[in-house]
């Protein structure tokens, strides 16, 4: 018998399991015939012949249930132009954040020139889309994103008015001076001008 030695030093006379034994145990467990382990994941049961297996029912196309596609909106003229000049406000916008964060006032002539120019791209793109009916139908697609770009909308004359606010010498499109603002003989906000 072999000995082994504890940490102590005494030594420990081991004996070595039996081998047919452990393998003995193993087929019976792997048979199913030994003990069952309750922690132990189910057995796969083996998979049936294809010949034996249900057959599942297959539906023609025809007869699935399709979600209706909503149809595209196809905006007039008008819609096209307020939708383009909503655009190109929320465009200017971006140099005003350049402005802020670099200090360069060229980002500042930026955005007031595209702010500017709206009217003017609007109906360049009014007339386009007039004629290449591809062009249109990007055009709806972009201008009709419904509610959220009136949310976006209202939060960028907000912000371009907060903005305002703190440099009264830069007059935005869409904004009045804070002390036109503030000066309200009536209490109620004064409507922003152009």
């Amino acid at each position: 018998m072999p000995t082994l030695e504890t940490t102590s030093g005494k030594p420990v006379e081991v004996t070595p399991p039996d081998p047919e034994t452990i393998n003995a145990a193993f087929r019976n467990v792997m048979d199913g015939d030994g003990p069952a382990d309750e922690s132990a994941p189910p057995k796969r049961q083996p998979r049936q012949p294809a010949e034996d297996r249900p057959s599942r029912a297959r539906t023609a196309k025809a007869d699935k249930s399709r979600t209706a596609k909503a149809a595209p909106a196809v905006l007039d003229d008008q819609a096209r132009a307020a939708g383009v000049a909503g655009l190109a406000q929320i465009a200017a916008a971006v140099p005003l954040m350049l402005a802020k964060t670099t200090g360069n006032p060229a980002w500042t002539a930026d955005a007031v020139t595209i702010a500017n120019a709206a009217p003017q791209i609007a109906d360049a793109c009014v007339q386009v889309a007039r004629n290449d009916a591809r062009f249109a139908a990007a055009l709806d697609r972009v201008c009709s994103s419904g509610p959220y770009a009136a949310l976006v909308s209202v939060g960028l004359s907000v912000g371009m008015q907060c903005f305002r606010n703190h440099r009264p010498a830069m007059a935005l499109p869409g904004t009045v001076h804070p002390d036109e603002l503030l000066g309200s003989t009536d209490g109620n906000p004064v409507p922003a001008a152009a």
